[in-house]
């Protein structure tokens, strides 16, 4: 994103409403560690069809997105990286209720799917999902079936 501040003044940028008040992850954060100052902000939705739609008619040069939507590489997008870490880590975390927190059968099954579920495989499981609307139920099945998590 160091390269982009360089040329944020010829840029358009999209993200939801609220990207122009957030401070660390918005407007601001952008500004205050990266130096970028855009040409213009459109607000759009948060990560969704609007943004999708905005990029890739050009209304918008950039814009905010989620690391695993499915759209980023359908439409040939390009992930920039956060070379100073302004972004929090969006790591995928297991809930359970608390009744079950010292269940180690439970416990053991969510660390085994923690282990193998990264970021890339996540991206495929959501473009299974929503991209070619197969069953959730059965994605995730399938899933656990081909990493030896199911029995």
């Amino acid at each position: 994103m160091s390269d982009l501040a360089a040329k944020s003044g010829e840029i358009v940028l999209g993200g939801p409403p609220e990207f122009q008040t957030r401070g660390g992850l918005g407007l601001q954060g952008l500004q205050t560690s990266y130096g970028a100052k855009f040409k213009e902000f459109k607000p759009l939705d948060t990560a969704g069809p609007i943004t999708v739609a905005a990029l890739k008619d050009n209304t918008v040069n950039c814009a905010n997105l989620f690391s695993t939507d499915p759209s980023i590489t359908a439409s040939g997008f390009t992930s920039l990286t956060d070379d100073k870490n302004i972004v929090p880590n969006e790591a995928v975390v297991p809930l359970i209720a608390k009744a079950s927190a010292n269940n180690k059968t439970i416990a053991d099954a969510l660390n085994a799917v923690s282990a193998k579920l990264d970021t890339p495989g996540l991206e495929q499981l959501v473009a299974k999902v929503v991209t070619d609307k197969a069953d959730p139920a059965q994605v995730a099945k399938d899933w656990l079936s081909q990493n030896g998590l199911a029995k």
